[in-house]
């Protein structure tokens, strides 16, 4: 994906200021790095995370124990793939006139490493995704890495208008929930008792915010998921319904053809010739 893009931090070092058009973000898992924004030099060190809007000069000073990524994405692309809800509280930082600098619990940066990762490890293949499946992994991945994002900001900005109202913050929680769980519970009823709440009350909110039921989220992760393992792996059908947390593998092929008019296998034959995703230069979580 031309508008989105994963790299290794070590390789950013350069002579000379850029002045980018795409927001980038730094985020380090190892060592430290020096940077110089426009007149400002910068130290990020472990678990800090650096977001720099578009516009605004970087050059990047070498040091060879740093260990972590550069991601770089156009706002045009951000505002067509990422989640409505997000818009007004991200847009703050995107479009902001200076960088903004946060530290990263434990956890965050345990989430975030993982989630860059695994779009990483995505675009290491065919960078044009002209495949409709892979393009949907990607933008899932990509909407959760931006829900990810929103939670580590609002940690590190009190102010009241970066607090989540009640549904949005319902929404957030439901989608990180969905993330961890979905190969072990497809019961709305589960995650609604994980949130405190009414199955009810959890469609609803979904709805009004994502246009979208909690039903109808559960199905398409388990679909996504589904996807990405017939394409990427050799597990048997009977292993991977296993894995998806369906108790027989005919009820997960009758649920499979449901969503996408055709059986697992014939799914896997038709698009095994996928090219394999590189991982020369990836970062382990």
């Amino acid at each position: 994906m031309e508008d989105f893009k994963v790299d290794c931090i070590t390789i950013l070092y350069n002579d000379k200021p850029s002045n980018c058009d795409d927001v980038r973000m730094l985020f380090v898992l190892e060592g430290f790095i020096v940077i110089k924004i426009g007149d400002k030099v910068v130290d990020l060190i472990y678990n800090q995370l650096l977001i720099v809007p578009p516009k605004i000069n970087l050059l990047y000073n070498r040091h060879k124990c740093v260990k972590g990524y550069y991601i770089s994405f156009s706002y045009t692309y951000y505002v067509t793939n990422g989640v409505d809800y997000l818009d007004s509280f991200l847009k703050n930082y995107f479009r902001a006139e200076t960088y903004t600098k946060i530290p990263l619990s434990y956890m965050s940066s345990i989430h975030l490493g993982s989630l860059v990762y695994y779009l990483q490890l995505h675009q290491g293949g065919d960078n044009t995704y002209n495949d409709l499946i892979e393009q949907e992994i990607y933008l899932l991945r990509f909407n959760l890495l931006l829900l990810e994002l929103t939670n580590c900001l609002h940690q590190f900005d009190k102010s009241p208008k970066a607090l989540f109202d009640k549904n949005r913050r319902i929404a957030f929680d439901f989608l990180k929930l969905l993330d961890n769980y979905i190969t072990y519970n497809h019961s709305v009823k589960f995650y609604a008792g994980k949130l405190n709440i009414t199955p009810t009350q959890l469609s609803r909110v979904l709805k009004r915010i994502t246009k979208k039921t909690a039903k109808e989220f559960i199905q398409n992760a388990i679909v996504q998921k589904a996807k990405f393992q017939l394409l990427n792996s050799d597990l048997k059908l009977n292993e991977l319904a296993s894995r998806l947390g369906f108790s027989d593998v005919i009820i997960f092929g009758r649920f499979f053809k449901r969503h996408t008019g055709i059986t697992p296998l014939h799914y896997r034959k038709i698009n095994y010739k996928r090219k394999k995703p590189k991982q020369k230069n990836n970062l382990k979580p």
